[in-house]
């Protein structure tokens, strides 16, 4: 039995046989093994890694709060169905990791119902990282055990990690924090996996931290960026201000220089006339 993550409502290779999630109602579809190739392993749609998670954080969900029993049901209100399609509709969705170990978390998720305990067995699960084909991979019994989810789980799920909402982190931290209810999972441990999302979320608080400075510097150059951008308008507008009042003051120079040479003219007009008028006086006298 081979499993990998590929495009779609999460869908996952099994031999021939492909188990999607669609709206939270799982089903078996057949579909060819040479259908799928390592470029579809490399396109992992977030939101199926997203929904993976959620199935996780439901079932932390219910044994925190005391419901571990009715988690198996096939009905009620702390079912895995119930309780996916209500923390789908919550943050919780948008903690997404693009290359979490899905395959893996679906051995825990094998203690919950009948139909995963017969689907599914340990030696058949393998966690596929997109870069080797799958025809070629046999499962080791190390990658199924306690110890290796405990220590790896985190690792692997980081290792193509995208981003984190700080509520996000924040919602998980109070859930992971509620350990009151019973230590035990129906044919598991819930410890195990209390532990494992301890684990990852340390090492998704790391990465949020390595992008929170990343954001930092990115944040510096915007603010010098708008620094020098300021500083420039502030030239500008200063140039044009200038260039304002360089014309108010030409346009009043201009005026008063035309007003000048209009009085001169003026002057020279009534000196004219009067020439004129003596001209026209002493003919007459002559005459």
């Amino acid at each position: 039995m081979w499993f990998v993550i590929t495009n779609g409502p999460m869908p996952i290779l099994k031999v021939n046989t492909v188990f999607s999630i669609a709206n939270g109602a799982p089903q078996w579809i057949e579909k060819p093994r040479q259908e799928w190739s390592s470029e579809d392993k490399k396109k992992a749609n977030l939101d199926n890694v997203a929904k993976a998670l959620v199935y996780c954080i439901a079932m932390v969900y219910a044994n925190s709060n005391g419901n571990s029993d009715s988690l198996y049901q096939q009905k009620g209100q702390y079912t895995l169905i119930t309780l996916f399609d209500r923390s789908w509709n919550s943050t919780i969705y948008r903690l997404v990791i693009s290359d979490l170990a899905t395959v893996l978390l679906l051995k825990k998720y094998k203690y919950l119902s009948t139909a995963f305990r017969k689907q599914l067995a340990q030696h058949d699960i393998v966690c596929l990282n997109g870069s080797d084909d799958v025809s070629h991979r046999k499962t080791p019994d190390i990658m199924t055990s306690s110890p290796y989810l405990a220590s790896t789980l985190s690792t692997d799920m980081m290792t193509s990690s995208r981003s984190c909402g700080l509520q996000d982190r924040v919602f998980v931290e109070r859930l992971l924090s509620s350990k009151s209810s019973s230590d035990t999972f129906r044919g598991g441990r819930r410890g195990d996996l209390l532990d494992t999302a301890a684990r990852s979320l340390t090492a998704l608080s790391t990465r949020v931290s390595s992008l929170d400075q990343a954001y930092a510097c990115i944040r510096d150059d915007m603010n010098l960026s708008r620094h020098h951008t300021i500083l420039m308008r502030d030239q500008l507008k200063n140039a044009v201000d200038g260039l304002d009042i360089k014309i108010d003051v030409l346009e009043c120079t201009l005026t008063q220089r035309m007003v000048d040479e209009l009085v001169v003219v003026k002057s020279q007009l009534d000196a004219l006339v009067e020439g004129l008028r003596e001209f026209g006086a002493a003919k007459k006298g002559e005459g």
